[in-house]
């Protein structure tokens, strides 16, 4: 990691997110009575950093703690606000008029926020105000500074029976949005995905992409596939303490750890080039 990333008030956690080819290594700190969430931006070419700039810092209110997702078509910074003494999490988006984040009423659960980096922004919303509410949400975002039009799309009935049930993550494998998730199965868990394509702001079609069973102690999340098109997951091991990065391998059927570990939510798969791997705590480093 580039030395001016590490110094003073820019220290772990971070996050990471892609803004056209250029890779985002975000996070927050307090100062006073604000709060301050900051973004890099790094060019990488042949595994190595071209260029390293500030690309925000922004001040807000210091009970609000805001994890970047992703950018409007204008740019604009999207947040996930966590915010104290509320349950669920909203959707933000930086307002250059007022030079702030705008609330755009959307709540989920936390790290169920998808943003899309080369297509519509994707948001699944999960459960909000205590009910569940089976939507996936498109925000497309205009060019004007006006807030978003959200366009509600009904999941197809036969996602929503026996055991594929929320919670859900989103993620997407070329022009197609993927929603997983995970269920108990006797001595095992099973990690499932379905392939949504969706058009003008409709569900076109859709499949189930893969239920693959794997040991009932490991808890996995969805978050992106390899070049060959094989799931790639962060798992969470029953007394670890980081998460680790897992493979699917075809010939023997089972997701394989490929010796990558890291915090929480601080894995990140690019859609359009290398896969992008941040670790936080332990060597402050990008693995490729």
């Amino acid at each position: 990691m580039p030395e001016q990333v590490l110094v003073g008030e820019f220290s772990p956690p971070y996050y990471i997110s892609q803004l056209g080819d250029s890779l985002i290594i975000s996070g927050s700190f307090d100062f006073g009575n604000f709060r301050f969430i900051y973004a890099w931006a790094l060019d990488v070419q042949d595994g190595l950093i071209s260029s390293c700039s500030l690309l925000f810092n922004i001040p807000h209110p210091e009970g609000h703690y805001l994890k970047l997702l992703g950018f409007t078509h204008s740019n604009q910074p999207i947040v996930e606000a966590e915010i104290v003494q509320q349950w669920y999490r909203s959707l933000q988006v930086f307002h250059p008029i007022v030079e702030g984040f705008v609330n755009i009423g959307v709540e989920a659960n936390r790290d169920s926020f998808f943003i899309g980096p080369h297509k519509e922004s994707l948001i699944l919303l999960n459960e909000p105000r205590f009910r569940i509410v089976f939507t996936v949400l498109i925000v497309i975002y205009k060019e004007c500074l006006r807030l978003p039009t959200i366009v509600v799309i009904d999941m197809p009935e036969e996602m929503l029976v026996g055991e594929f049930l929320p919670p859900y993550f989103i993620s997407q494998l070329e022009d197609s949005i993927i929603i997983s998730g995970s269920f108990n199965f006797g001595n095992f868990r099973i990690i499932y995905a379905w392939e949504l394509e969706v058009d003008d702001g409709e569900v076109s079609s859709y499949r189930q992409l893969f239920t693959i069973p794997y040991p009932a102690e490991h808890e996995l999340k969805l978050i992106g596939f390899s070049k060959d098109k094989q799931p790639i997951v962060e798992a969470a091991i029953f007394q670890q303490w980081h998460q680790s990065l897992q493979v699917f391998n075809p010939s023997i059927q089972s997701f394989q750890n490929v010796g990558v570990e890291a915090n929480h939510g601080s894995f990140f798969i690019g859609q359009y080039k290398e896969s992008l791997m941040l670790v936080n705590e332990q060597s402050m480093g990008i693995i490729f």
